[in-house]
């Protein structure tokens, strides 16, 4: 079994290795073939998870406290899946351009197995090492149109994710002084006895600040915009759906260890804030792709919110809404990226007709439009209704939250003038198969998914919620159109006017400076919290 998991990383990298030594265009064929072998070995994985539950190797036989171990368990098949869907997507959708690029072919694979190595670490400097290469095998991917805007974001990316994992070491460093281990299992069943100290809260405070940056938490958020709108769209496909929910995998992995409960208020705050903030600066956006990268900020606080609360209902729809996220965010990205192609420009003031022009990808953007804001029957409301409903109690969160889907609402309602109108293209564009296939795959699992409301656990999906189903799904879709009703009075009113302070949300830009500073105000915060809460 050991072998299976160490060949989920090794295949896609001995792939990437033939691809780019050969440079044959009939052998750059087989990174198909490279991902139906991966996709096999990840489904067998996930059926002996589902059968025997969760499992765990030391690599060579080494004792565990020195050892590098893989594990399967819960989160890491679910983001796993994910991984699978969102690479299928993205390599269908690059296919017809990259077909001969051997470079960009190479860091796809590449950037898959480093990825699938991520998820089963547990080894905190592994883990450490895995988030370093995939930082800078995604910079790469970045900045691979190597025009100025692209550069230049993935610089940023780079300095500032990298800032974020130099961080991530020092906190290595404090548990290895403190445990003389680094093995994620062996420092689970040592915390009771270690978390009381100063060094390992300060250990605890760097691990989060270093995810926070990784998932683009407030006030860290600002290189995500940047680089999803400076990278090619299958790319920002992957760094929306899945790359940058790698902090939020990190940051589960590590409070489920250190179990520190004094921050959950904190994280809850926190979350809201990020969603807020994501949200407002989302519907001042023309560039549909900065749209787009906004509500990743956004959406990201929302799963965090659901994620910070101890409560399994809060949970289970924030692991619900992060995998369904990830399907209706790639949908979006991929579609947005060929319409831009199509109609040569980003704006959505100047795209018109593409419901006509290219009905497939129209389609498929307005399922992830609906997904996205929550319509009923659509995989985004499982999440989204789930989370509302955890917070029912809450009444300042639950009408915060409510804002924030409000928000989404507008943002895609402004989005949706670009299905209808006049074009000023004359003839219809020619759309790829591998395209169009992409976009339906992702437009099926939008729709399909949707009656896994309600998953007790990975290893147990179940049809259950359809007994409740059919007496809410009405009011929620009654709910629903009240909302978009309300929705476009504010868009029709306020959002397409563009007053002055819309045009200054829209043109403001955090510099790296002051991006820098924000990291240290988020640092010391959560430092103060802690310590105030200890004593």
């Amino acid at each position: 079994m050991l072998t299976l998991m160490l060949l989920t990383i090794l295949v896609p990298f001995l792939g990437a290795v033939i691809i780019y030594f050969f440079k044959n265009r009939t052998l750059n064929r087989s990174i198909f073939f490279i991902q139906g072998i991966e996709t096999g070995l990840v489904i067998y994985l996930i059926r002996r998870f589902l059968i025997y539950g969760p499992y765990h190797f030391v690599i060579g036989g080494w004792q565990q406290q020195i050892g590098i171990e893989l594990g399967i368990d819960r989160l890491t098949v679910l983001f796993m899946l994910l991984t699978l869907i969102l690479w299928w997507a993205s390599i269908f959708y690059m296919w017809p351009q990259r077909h001969s690029d051997v470079k960009h072919l190479f860091f796809m694979l590449v950037l898959e197995g480093m990825f699938m190595g991520f998820l089963q670490s547990r080894d905190l400097f592994n883990m450490f090492l895995f988030i370093e290469v995939i930082t800078m095998i995604s910079t790469i991917l970045i900045t691979y149109q190597k025009n100025g805007t692209s550069v230049k974001a993935g610089i940023y990316y780079l300095l500032f994710n990298n800032l974020g994992m130099l961080i991530f070491l020092l906190g290595v460093i404090l548990v290895y002084i403190a445990t003389g281990t680094l093995n994620m299992y062996q420092l689970d069943s040592l915390m009771s006895s270690v978390k009381g100290q100063s060094i390992m809260q300060l250990a605890y405070v760097f691990f989060v600040t270093a995810m926070g940056v990784k998932a683009a938490f407030f006030p860290v958020y600002n290189w995500l915009p940047t680089a999803h709108a400076a990278a090619p769209s299958h790319i920002s496909a992957l760094l929306s759906g899945l790359l940058v929910k790698s902090g939020i995998y990190g940051f589960m992995r590590i409070t489920d260890m250190f179990g520190y409960e004094m921050f959950n208020t904190y994280f809850l705050w926190v979350g809201i804030i990020t969603s807020i903030g994501g949200v407002c600066f989302a519907m001042v956006q023309k560039d549909i792709k900065l749209i787009l990268g906004y509500h990743t900020i956004s959406q990201v606080g929302l799963i965090f919110t659901a994620l910070s609360v101890p409560d399994y209902l809060a949970q289970e729809a924030g692991l619900i809404h992060l995998l369904n996220h990830g399907i209706f965010k790639g949908l979006l990205f991929i579609g947005a990226g060929i319409t831009a192609r199509i109609y040569g420009t980003r704006s959505v003031d100047k795209i018109r007709g593409v419901l006509k022009k290219a009905p497939i990808i129209s389609i498929g953007l307005i399922i992830g439009s609906l997904a996205i804001t929550g319509f009923p029957l659509f995989n985004g409301y499982a999440g989204k209704h789930l989370i509302m409903e955890s917070f029912k109690e809450q009444h300042l969160v639950y009408w915060v939250l409510t804002f924030v889907n409000l928000g989404t609402m507008i943002s895609f309602i402004k989005l949706s003038a670009i299905h209808f109108g006049e074009s000023t293209m004359r003839s219809s564009p020619v759309v790829s198969k591998f395209i169009k296939i992409s976009v339906l795959v992702l437009s099926l699992l939008c729709i399909t998914s949707f009656p896994f409301l309600r998953v007790s656990s990975i290893n147990q999906w179940t049809l259950s919620s359809l007994a409740y189903i059919p007496h809410t799904i009405m009011v929620d879709i009654i709910k629903y159109f009240l909302m978009m009703e309300i929705g476009y009075g504010v868009y029709i009113g306020i959002i397409r006017k563009d007053p002055k302070l819309i045009k200054a949300m829209r043109s403001f830009n955090l510099s790296f400076e002051n991006s820098n500073l924000m990291l240290m105000f988020f640092i010391f915060t959560m430092i103060v919290f802690g310590t105030q809460l200890i004593l």
